[in-house]
């Protein structure tokens, strides 16, 4: 029994040595970038011309409907002139083009054509203030005011700041005489907060001209103070982002009245499925990447006990995960998130519902695929019979994770590290979804990150009341984004990423009655999808451009039924089509009045040109 307990002792001893020595060897101290920073000698940027410049943005109330309709397409006009208007030097030397009918492409172009492109991305439009809030502002959403320090107004901070910011850096390097040798492209997607379909035309675009793009930057983290993990400061850069899934639970009963209701109705049915599904969660994995990384990046702030964890994680996953899901801020980093949104059931508060359903908003983790978590869903309502799941909408799966070593992401890096004064630099997850996701495939490295310090007070900005930007982070992210272009911009493709890839393999495009026109390019052999509102009169006409040949080929075509914004059921005729030949087609859709004349303002616009 002595050396049973002798040996049980010096295991434990052994156990406790090897974690740690794990714990001491952990991560280590953050490392500084690897390349140094310039900016040319007669570069010079005005903060507080900057500022109004910001400010005279916020007054155009860019608003795209949740639907993909926009609300007033002369704001987005006037929004694209203002592009032009406050960088004058960028605009005599780059090419200005209207992508997607609302968005923005800027091209500057490069002394080497060879390098594969640099892409800054901000997008254009804003949500809107919810309704009977707007007297909580300190000042009006859309005012554009510029109070003493801080600029205040929908969009400061997301996403027209940094739409600000990407403009006026590359007007003041145009300005200094600085002449990129890598092409750079400015995106400005029209749709971000509800579609992205304008970002997504540009990355077409973009493929079609250049092949890869050499990379990517948008939107996603920047500088934290503190970071919440740590208790300091931290800088850290999205290399990837989530992707959305939304599932629909269905649940069916007897109708009639409510004084003689049944031992289970439908909407009692559905809530056992949605606690069925919630309570079963998906596995967390605070070990997958790039959290791992994340996590290493930062052991040198992070808690001792916290430090212990994960370096030993391989013992104590459990541990770590039950921690991380203390707080849900760290626990979507971990798992694929699951959250109930919109519910459907009676029409009246007397009437048994005879169909109830739900619609949950799934947040999939790199790790999991949509069918993967659609399978898990299943299983889940094993104990909630009759109760039904189906994907409502496209999903998308989440981004690819793009380097978190090597020489691109030394690149941003460098910049990171000079925002944040020095702060740690790690690689995160993006919780929500952005346009970068659109380049998925397309770029060598796609990364999440807007050159600014903020405090969390900060962050309740996005989407919320008093939305405000520093003048002093204008003027750092105009610095921030200067440095990428002339730091980027300037260094040759990485020997391993030098060859272009092949054009991509096409893309599919839904167009309704969210958008009244469109420019497309496709690679032959490409699909995609028009979807039309079904009414009573409707004349589908499609009509070529003049000397060209318009020759695709119809795949299938059905009505269908979607949920439209005030949550009626509306008919649609949906046709899937693919390209056959080199050309360029004008597609106009238009419905008829009663009396048999076209209505103008229904008159949908595609056009396609086949590479």
């Amino acid at each position: 029994m002595g050396r049973i307990a002798w040996a049980l002792g010096l295991g434990v001893l052994a156990l406790i040595g090897v974690m740690g020595f794990n714990t001491v060897n952990y991560g280590g101290p953050p490392a500084p970038p690897t390349l140094t920073l310039t900016l040319p000698e007669r570069f010079r940027v005005d903060a507080r011309e900057t500022a109004q410049a910001l400010a005279a943005a916020i007054r155009l109330p860019t608003i795209v409907e949740p639907n993909g309709a926009v609300r007033d397409p002369a704001p987005f006009a006037a929004l694209r002139q203002w592009a032009r208007d406050i960088a004058p030097n960028l605009a005599a030397s780059a090419n200005y083009e209207i992508i997607a009918n609302h968005s923005l492409m800027v091209t500057w172009p490069g002394a080497d054509p060879a390098l594969k492109p640099l892409v800054l991305m901000a997008h254009m439009d804003v949500v809107p203030v919810n309704p009977g809030t707007e007297g909580d502002w300190t000042r009006a959403p859309f005012d554009g005011a510029v109070d003493d320090d801080v600029v205040i107004g929908r969009g400061a901070l997301d996403d027209k700041g940094a739409m600000t910011a990407i403009l006026k850096a590359a007007d003041a390097l145009a300005a200094s005489g600085f002449a990129p040798k890598r092409t750079i492209i400015l995106a400005f997607g029209h749709d971000e907060e509800v579609l992205g379909i304008g970002a997504a035309s540009i990355a077409y675009v973009t493929s079609l001209r250049f092949g890869k793009a050499h990379m990517v930057v948008d939107e996603g983290f920047m500088t934290l103070d503190p970071f919440p993990a740590t208790g300091k400061r931290a800088t850290i850069v999205g290399v990837a982002e989530k992707g959305v899934l939304n599932i629909r639970l269905t649940a069916s009963g007897e109708g009639g009245h409510s004084s003689i209701p049944p031992r289970r109705t439908a909407v009692e049915a559905l809530a056992e499925g949605i606690d069925a599904l919630t309570k079963s969660r998906l596995d967390p994995d605070p070990m997958a990447s790039p959290v791992k990384e994340m996590f290493q990046s930062l052991s040198a702030d992070l808690p001792m006990t916290t430090k212990f964890a994960l370096a030993n994680a391989w013992a104590l996953k459990p541990v770590v995960a039950a921690s991380l899901a203390g707080d849900p801020r760290t626990d979507a980093v971990q798992r694929t998130t699951i959250a109930p949104t919109l519910l459907e059931g009676s029409s009246a508060v007397n009437v048994l519902a005879q169909r109830a359903s739900a619609v949950v908003n799934f947040r999939l983790h790199p790790k999991d695929a949509p069918d993967e978590v659609l399978a898990k869903v299943r299983r889940a309502l094993a104990s909630a019979p009759g109760v039904s799941a189906e994907i409502e909408g496209e999903p998308f799966a989440a981004s690819a994770i793009s380097p978190m070593s090597g020489p691109l992401w030394e690149q941003i890096k460098a910049v990171a590290y000079a925002v944040g004064d020095g702060a740690p630099v790690a690689p995160g997850l993006v919780l929500g979804a952005t346009d970068a996701r659109q380049w998925d495939g397309k770029a060598d490295a796609v990364y999440r990150f807007m050159p600014a310090i903020l405090k969390p007070e900060d962050l309740g900005g996005f989407h919320g009341t008093n939305e405000t930007i520093s003048i002093e982070n204008l003027e750092r992210m105009t610095r921030g984004y200067a440095q990428m272009m002339t730091l980027i911009a300037e260094t040759a493709d990485p020997q391993l990423l030098a060859q272009k890839p092949p054009r991509p393999d096409g893309m599919m495009i839904a167009l309704d009655e969210r958008t009244t026109g469109g420019i497309y390019a496709l690679p032959i052999g490409a699909r995609f999808s028009v979807t039309l509102p079904l009414g009573e009169n409707t004349d589908y006409v499609w009509r070529q451009s003049e000397g060209l040949r318009g020759e695709f080929k119809l795949l299938s075509e059905e009505m269908v039924e979607v949920a439209g914004p005030d949550g009626a059921a509306r008919k649609y005729w949906r046709q899937i089509y693919e390209m056959t030949a080199r050309t360029a087609m004008e597609m106009r859709f238009r419905e008829t009045r009663a009396d048999g004349q076209y209505n103008p303002e229904t008159e949908i616009v595609l056009i396609i040109s086949a590479q």
